[in-house]
């Protein structure tokens, strides 16, 4: 009895260690710029537009659009300075040249259409800027960095880690799901056209 407790247990051990080793985990290295930073929480988006938001008020898709270029260009670029180098719509922007929108869906995509989308853009080194949207509280964009837990065969299980520019709280995708549940962009810069690719058919599905 003895040795087939023993055997059992060396059994579910070896099951453990199978599934931890299946388990990824990738993190790139982005900065974390949040709108309430007081170095540029009062700057205006447009100083051109009466009645113009901040960066406070309304900058999401601004810094993580900072996060993203400080990422790809390795070095630092906040939110004000990032607001510099592009151009205004009111106080929507104009996305740079080379971040292209992978994904669109009004309805909200699927956790099972997202997720290989995101995984892709981690695993070619970007992040992906992925606007979400609530019926009351309108959209938000937050940048997803990295994941956690990553099962190559099933992607929707894993943790996927973001950088949220509204708060430091929350931290993985799915916590952003009781605030914001719908998937509504999903853009990245300067993508292969395998990536392009998958994401039709991740879209198509």
């Amino acid at each position: 009895m003895r040795k087939r407790i023993v055997l059992i247990a060396a059994v579910m051990l070896a099951a453990i260690a199978c599934l931890t080793a299946a388990a990824e985990t990738m993190k790139l290295d982005s900065p974390l710029y949040l709108q309430k930073d007081r170095r540029w929480r009062d700057c205006l988006l447009n100083p051109d537009h009466t009645g113009g938001k901040t960066i406070g008020e309304a900058g999401c898709a601004l810094c993580v659009l900072a996060m993203a270029e400080s990422t790809r260009l390795g070095e630092d670029v906040p939110p004000d300075e990032m607001l510099q180098r592009i151009e205004m719509s009111g106080d929507d922007l104009h996305w740079p040249n080379g971040y292209e929108a992978l994904a669109r869906s009004r309805k909200g995509l699927l956790v099972k259409q997202a997720a290989p989308i995101l995984t892709a853009c981690l695993d070619s080194g970007r992040p992906a800027l992925v606007c979400l949207s609530s019926d009351t509280l309108g959209t938000h964009w937050v940048l997803v960095y990295g994941f956690d837990g990553l099962n190559r065969d099933d992607p929707q299980t894993a943790h996927y880690l973001i950088r949220d520019p509204g708060t430091k709280d929350r931290v993985t995708f799915n916590m952003t799901k009781e605030w914001f549940p719908k998937i509504r962009v999903i853009r990245a810069y300067e993508p292969d056209e395998k990536l392009r690719e998958l994401a039709r058919k991740a879209t198509e599905e």
